[in-house]
Order: structure tokens, then C-alpha cells, then sequence
């Protein structure tokens, strides 16, 4: 009985920490808008860009590069995928 309770329990906690984990990933407007602006700002200096660069990127008007979209993804925590800023780049494994 308490092995299967134990593993009913380890098995909602993969669902929930597979779904905790999905929804955290977001794209770049999604991210300065639940982020705020003052964390995109961070997100930018740290990257190496500017948030103007970053606001563009979210409207579609440019892509970032190959080596911009590493540092994204390492500075926003994987908050911002490679996947999810260039898939045509990094396409889902």
C-alpha cells in the first residue's frame, strides 16, 4: 500500500514540475510583458544589447543572432528558449 501511494506521489510530482517547468517558457513579448519593463532592461545589458533591440524582437521586426539568442536564453534563466526566439536556428529536439 505505501509503495503505491509513493509512487502515485512521484508520479504527479513529474507532471507537476513537466508542466511547472513548460509554462515558465515564454517568447519575447510575453516576457517584458509579465517581466516588466525594468527586467527586460536588465535582461538587455546583460545580453550585450539594448531594450529598444529586445522591443523589436518582440514585435517581429528583427530576429536575434545565433549568439544573442544563447545569451537570452542564459540571462532570462531558460525563461526564453533558443527554440522559442529562433526556431529556424535551433529547432525543437
Amino acid at each position: 500500500m505505501i509503495a503505491i501511494c509513493y509512487r502515485l506521489f512521484h508520479e504527479q510530482l513529474a507532471k507537476f514540475l513537466a508542466w511547472r517547468y513548460h509554462s515558465q517558457i515564454m517568447d519575447m513579448k510575453t516576457y517584458i510583458a509579465t517581466e516588466g519593463r525594468d527586467s527586460a532592461k536588465q535582461l538587455a545589458s546583460l545580453a550585450g544589447t539594448n531594450y529598444a533591440y529586445l522591443t523589436q524582437i518582440a514585435s517581429g521586426f528583427r530576429k536575434p543572432s545565433g549568439r544573442l539568442t544563447l545569451l537570452l536564453e542564459h540571462h532570462s534563466m531558460g525563461k526564453l528558449t533558443r527554440h522559442e526566439l529562433r526556431p529556424d536556428l535551433y529547432p525543437e529536439t
